[in-house]
């Protein structure tokens, strides 16, 4: 027997860091005028990956953390709510 198929979003440290930095994202993405859909799904990303880069260690190990207890017992409800 198959074991039972998860729903839902599996929490890491970037989606974390996507959630907590969305509207700086969106800012970014912003000043690129004109895209497509698929066009900004790929800005997104890699505006994404900056903000990533500019968090410290110590900020990306504590998403870390928090994902890690996200996948665990579910994001609180004002993450699940957005």
């Amino acid at each position: 027997m198959n074991p039972p198929i998860q729903v839902g979003k599996k929490w890491n440290a970037r989606v974390v860091a996507a959630h907590f930095h969305h509207d700086e994202i969106e800012e970014m993405v912003k000043t690129h005028e004109g895209l497509t859909s698929n066009q900004r799904i790929t800005q997104w990303a890699l505006c994404l990956t900056e903000v990533v880069k500019g968090l410290g260690d110590e900020k990306i190990a504590e998403y870390a953390v928090l994902a890690e207890q996200w996948n665990k017992s579910g994001p609180p409800k004002e993450v699940r709510m957005r």
